[in-house]
């Protein structure tokens, strides 16, 4: 029996840049009162930030004030079993919907998934960008073996 060969790669911070301004939805992670925490959240990139929405009494409005933190996206196809995944690393700051906020993010405005009012802008810095790539390669005899099925 043949063994998988998983080659991993890295991503350059272009195209590390460019997937993450790609995508829409992603994953916050931080140490909250409760430990680690980790939530989903509809983003854009502007101005060299992650910016969502959020309610300034749910988890995520505990991120002000240059709380560290970590953004990850990525994209895995089962079938083909390659994949790739970004991780930013950086601080985050709030700011309560305002004149001043609507200004700054008059063009990076994005629409929370969840329902309610969520006034409060999240940026996070893009302070460590990184990104790698899964391929799983199968030796020639398992792509026959499969065939043979």
């Amino acid at each position: 029996m043949s063994e998988l060969d998983h080659r991993f790669g890295r991503l350059s911070s272009r195209t590390c840049r460019e997937r993450l301004e790609a995508g829409s939805i992603g994953r916050v992670g931080w140490t909250g009162r409760k430990g680690p925490q980790i939530l989903p959240v509809t983003y854009v990139v502007h101005d060299d930030q992650i910016v969502f929405r959020t309610d300034p009494h749910g988890p995520l409005a505990t991120l002000q004030g240059g709380e560290p933190a970590v953004f990850e996206i990525d994209d895995f196809d089962p079938r083909t079993r390659r994949g790739w995944s970004v991780v930013v690393r950086g601080r985050a700051y709030t700011t309560q919907r305002s004149a001043r906020a609507a200004e700054l993010w008059r063009e990076a405005d994005p629409v929370p998934w969840a329902g309610g009012h969520r006034p409060l802008f999240v940026s996070l810095t893009l302070d460590d960008l990184s990104g790698r790539s899964i391929n799983r390669q199968v030796e020639d005899d398992d792509e026959e073996r499969g065939a043979r099925r």
